[in-house]
């Protein structure tokens, strides 16, 4: 089938978009006075309005929803549908545009989940996460420099409260700081944190234990549990040797 090109002599512009107006002139371009064309544009712009209503704002809902078991049970999808409908049906939230979202998946180890995240630049205009504390940095940095939102609800790290990271911004308040005012209500001067042993945990676990020496809170040990009863037996005997704790954080 042979492709014939529209035809555009004589036509300010044709376009078969449904939020694209068609306006015809007998005038070309060349002949088609420059004050004329703009009154032309600005006319289009104001008559047709569906055209604004073509903008999508899409979320990007990073989380480890393929490798983490307790992450797998979360229903991201079926959340964030919900979460969206509601804001484009709230006319109080009406800005103008459509709120869309996307699933992301974030790997379980922090080295692939940072490169991943790298990729995920130009599939989202703003991102929900991450989970895994380990890379929320770097991934901060990244957004700053994509000049996009990132709103964090399990990111634990102190450091990204300062102005260094402008485009952060927190969902609920500071993991650590709820904890730490626990700790301090029940007066638990030293404890320890014990995770599991899949990276993501890990990594929170360190993130916590910086965050609440940070504090002047000490923390006695930071282990995982181990993968067998003689792993977890000798983790046992560590938190046994550790002193006098008075709490555990898990």
């Amino acid at each position: 089938m042979q492709h014939t090109p529209p035809n555009l002599r004589g036509a300010l512009w044709e376009s078969s978009h449904p939020c694209m107006p068609i306006i015809k002139s007998r005038h070309t371009f060349a002949t088609l006075p420059f004050h004329n064309f703009l009154l032309w544009v600005l006319l289009g712009v104001l008559t047709f309005p569906c055209c604004v209503r073509c903008l999508i704002f899409k979320v990007g809902v990073l989380g480890p929803w393929n490798c983490d078991p307790v992450y797998y049970r979360a229903l991201p999808a079926a959340a964030a549908r919900l979460a969206v409908s509601r804001i484009n049906g709230d006319p109080n939230l009406d800005l103008g545009l459509d709120m869309d979202f996307t699933i992301l998946q974030e790997p379980c180890e922090t080295s692939k989940a940072l490169t991943t995240f790298i990729y995920y630049e130009k599939m989202a205009d703003a991102f929900l996460g991450p989970t895994n504390p380990g890379y929320c940095n770097a991934a901060s940095l990244l957004t700053t420099n994509w000049d996009k939102s990132i709103f964090s609800y399990s990111c634990i790290n102190y450091e990204l409260d300062s102005i260094r990271y402008p485009t952060f911004a927190r969902t609920v308040p500071s993991p650590t700081r709820v904890l730490f005012t626990v700790l301090k209500h029940f007066k638990w001067a030293n404890i320890v944190v014990v995770s599991s042993n899949d990276d993501i945990w890990i990594n929170t676990a360190s993130k916590l234990s910086y965050s609440l020496r940070n504090k002047g809170l000490s923390v006695g040990l930071v282990t995982s549990i181990g993968i067998n009863e003689t792993e977890v037996e000798r983790t046992l005997r560590r938190i046994q040797a550790a002193g006098q704790i008075r709490g555990e954080s898990t």
